[in-house]
């Protein structure tokens, strides 16, 4: 295996911006977004020259981008603070992935070229309201509209045949939790419909949830 020099360099970059305009007392609006790219090339442990394999030099590059428009309002009920915040996610990420074979730790033929995209529409509403100084309640809902596409380049021998029609996912997603002063509830879906999201990311979204 040593004979493949098996090797991985990642180079990532990312910028992002944000705007924040207190409207009055109570009502916020706040808009971000953030953009950046990813290069991967990874040399595996073999020559990947044989059968349908995509080949043993692996070749990523990524740009992605998107954009968040969220409206927080606060206020009391029953004398108790609250806010709700209500926002919309678009997220898109281009893919261009390549596979050569692996000629003894360096390039050789290619066997794969493909171009991925990844689009993902998303609208939430979330609540928090604080019952006492030691007890609080939050909830919200949910949207996601993902659609994946793939499409293969005449050039790459290897890669399955083309013309496949994308594949949409739109989950709807409830979560809820309780926390206190002397323990913490995590916050979990209470219903979940649908596909799962193209990357694993925490959610909801928005000024009370954070992102992983």
């Amino acid at each position: 295996m040593l004979q493949y020099d098996a090797r991985k360099s990642v180079r990532n970059r990312q910028a992002g911006l944000v705007w924040e305009h207190r409207v009055d007392a109570q009502d916020t609006l706040r808009l971000s977004a953030y953009g950046g790219t990813r290069h991967i090339v990874q040399y595996l442990p073999f020559s990947g020259s044989f059968g349908l394999s995509a080949g043993g030099v692996v070749d990523l590059q990524d740009h992605f981008g998107g954009t968040t428009a969220a409206f927080t309002h606060a206020g009391e009920l029953q004398a108790r603070p609250y806010t709700v915040a209500a926002g919309l996610d678009y997220a898109r990420e281009n893919e261009y992935r390549k596979g050569y074979v692996n000629a003894l730790g360096t390039q050789g033929a290619l066997r794969n070229d493909q171009y991925n995209t990844v689009d993902n529409v998303a609208q939430y509403v979330q609540a928090h309201w604080a019952l006492s100084t030691r007890l609080s309640l939050s909830g919200g809902v949910r949207h996601d509209a993902v659609r994946f596409d793939s499409m293969n380049a005449a050039d790459a021998p290897f890669s399955p045949a083309p013309g496949a029609a994308p594949t949409t996912a739109a989950p709807i997603r409830w979560w809820g939790c309780c926390t206190s002063s002397a323990a913490t509830a995590a916050c979990m879906p209470i219903t979940a419909t649908g596909s799962s999201r193209p990357r694993s990311t925490s959610w909801p979204t928005g000024p009370m949830a954070s992102r992983g």
